[in-house]
């Protein structure tokens, strides 16, 4: 989701948009380019030391989770001083991984809801169908901060939300990524065919009931509605789309197994609490 939200900032005429990636992909980016819904995207691509002596306003993480560690390594190259930090990845860990990493940035919380995009090598294919949501796990005003990404992205025309709860609004769509993404890719299926199967639907819904018991544990809102709100919308999404983990699968990509799963697990460990369907999927993708 990086690639749509770069090019509409950087079609600002007062942003200062950088693509940072490590010198063998900058190269790769500057030689053969990236596409986006078919049309060779003009950007600044740049290695850290390119952007070494520059504080950016805003750094956006848009990357899969098995990445974060080369991820960070990144960003300790460059200058980031009073620089605030968005990340919009799948799963509940991003914002902790970077207060860690990164303990004097301010570190937002931050994900995409809607439909997925296709990436096949350097083409990425997308609707236009979704939304960022970001913001503090309350927001009840949104903090200054929050407030100016609000702006920018009000400029830009990126389409976003800043929930009163994010923390509800996180668990939320892990509920449905440790569902619907699990389970496309165990059984290597679409949309359409996890609609139209009892036994995937009912194996999703399962998967989903374990990340809603450690959710009620660790004191998250409205869980009651969590995988009924999930169904509606694996029930409503067009057939023929694949999640980000299934179009890994298919392409030999590393999935976000420990992102969904792990994550999971290891809390579900901590509380005392069982998930044994979430335990096989990690134990199957961590075998593979």
């Amino acid at each position: 989701m990086g690639l749509p939200v770069a090019l509409k900032l950087a079609a600002l005429p007062r942003t200062d948009v950088r693509v940072i990636a490590d010198g063998e992909r900058v190269a790769r980016y500057r030689r053969d380019g990236l596409f986006f819904n078919g049309e060779r995207c003009e950007l600044a691509y740049a290695a850290p030391t390119e952007v070494a002596g520059i504080s950016p306003d805003l750094v956006i993480v848009a990357t899969k989770n098995g990445a974060l560690p080369q991820v960070a390594q990144l960003l300790q190259q460059c200058s980031l001083r009073d620089s605030l930090i968005l990340p919009i990845l799948n799963g509940i860990s991003a914002r902790d991984f970077f207060c860690e990493k990164f303990p004097s940035q301010q570190t937002l919380y931050g994900l995409y809801l809607g439909h997925a995009s296709v990436r096949e090598g350097n083409s990425v294919t997308f609707d236009g169908c979704g939304k960022i949501c970001f913001g503090e796990s309350v927001n009840r005003p949104p903090c200054e901060n929050v407030a100016a990404v609000a702006g920018l992205f009000d400029e830009a025309g990126i389409a976003y939300d800043v929930p009163q709860d994010m923390m509800q609004v996180m668990w939320a769509k892990y509920v449905l990524n440790i569902g619907i993404n699990q389970a496309q890719a165990y059984f290597r299926a679409d949309y359409g065919m996890v609609q139209q199967d009892a036994e995937m639907l009912e194996f999703a819904k399962k998967l989903m009931a374990e990340a809603v018991a450690v959710a009620e544990v660790s004191g998250i809102s409205g869980c009651d509605l969590m995988i009924g709100k999930a169904l509606d919308i694996i029930m409503s999404m067009p057939p023929r789309v694949k999640t980000s983990m299934l179009q890994d699968v298919e392409a030999g990509r590393a999935t976000e197994v420990d992102a969904f799963a792990g994550t999971l697990c290891r809390m579900a460990d901590a509380a005392g609490i069982p998930v044994p369907c979430n335990r096989m999927i990690l134990d199957h993708f961590t075998k593979i």
